[in-house]
């Protein structure tokens, strides 16, 4: 609702999500660090209607729809990967900013002014070919990621609490002469999912 609310005041019809934090904010989803900002998944928040993520294809794409059952499976779709896709790069950033598009179609928001969190060059060209309005997403996002309810400041307490203590850690036990940065770097995601 919040995101909602936030596209309102900055008069936006949707907003297209790249960022993982603004991808999870709308969908809440989380499916690890890999490819939390790495362009390979995307969502489409529609003002006035729910978000539809675009999750990499295959098993990760099969585990959000069983992971996430607050989502309306036909808003889980395949992504449309375009990063690394060498030679093939403007292509599938065209199929990717069809797969919005189709979106935006679907909720007749598609001439209107649509937010992006972060783009590529790729992607931007995709879109402007596309003749899609897009504008600065991020003040939307902003407004929107800003409220917090009372059960989100309690798990950010926890959450720094964690933080709190692997720092601790770190500093009394695990960092010695010779220990490597990686392995620090492990212990800490060992402590903190444990």
């Amino acid at each position: 609702q919040r995101a909602r609310d936030a596209m309102n005041n900055h008069d936006l019809g949707a907003l297209v999500l790249y960022a993982g934090a603004n991808i999870r904010y709308v969908t809440s989803s989380y499916q690890g660090n890999w490819k939390y900002n790495i362009n390979i998944r995307y969502a489409v928040q529609p003002n006035g209607g729910d978000p539809v993520l675009f999750e990499t294809a295959g098993s990760d794409m099969q585990c959000a729809k069983i992971d996430m059952p607050w989502m309306k499976l036909e808003n889980i779709r395949p992504a449309m990967t375009w990063q690394w896709a060498e030679g093939a790069v403007p292509h599938m950033a065209g199929k990717m900013a069809d797969s919005v598009v189709e979106v935006l179609e679907e909720h007749g928001v598609k001439k209107e002014r649509i937010g992006v969190d972060n783009f590529d060059w790729p992607s931007l060209q995709a879109f402007q070919e596309r003749k899609i309005n897009i504008v600065n997403g991020w003040p939307a996002m902003s407004a929107a990621r800003v409220i917090k309810t009372r059960d989100e400041i309690e798990l950010l307490k926890q959450a720094s609490s964690i933080g709190d203590a692997a720092m601790w850690k770190i500093k009394y036990e695990w960092l010695k002469p010779g220990v490597r940065e990686r392995e620090i770097e492990a212990k800490v995601h060992e402590f903190m999912l444990e």
